[in-house]
């Protein structure tokens, strides 16, 4: 079915948004889906990168981890935001 309805169109310019994620490709197409909503994005490599951006910008709404990251892997830091970062 084909329809001509406009896609939705989203406006999360007060949102902030980190994504720790340490492959280039999966980065990419992260930036690609969100960049026309406008949301700030803040971009880790590793956990331990997340959590020192979670540490300086405590106006995250949402975190997305990738599992298998370097230094600190995905789980290791949701245990330590669910310590430290009540508010995400």
């Amino acid at each position: 079915m084909v329809t001509n309805q406009k896609p939705v169109q989203f406006n999360w310019s007060d949102k902030v948004v980190l994504i720790a994620e340490d492959d280039s490709m999966s980065r990419r197409l992260l930036e690609l889906y969100l960049t026309p909503t406008r949301v700030k994005i803040l971009w880790a490599t590793n956990g331990a990168e997340a959590l020192e951006l979670l540490r300086r910008n405590r106006n995250t709404n949402l975190a997305l981890l990738d599992i298998q990251m370097p230094v600190m892997n995905g789980f290791e830091v949701v245990r330590e935001i669910k310590r430290n970062f009540k508010y995400i």
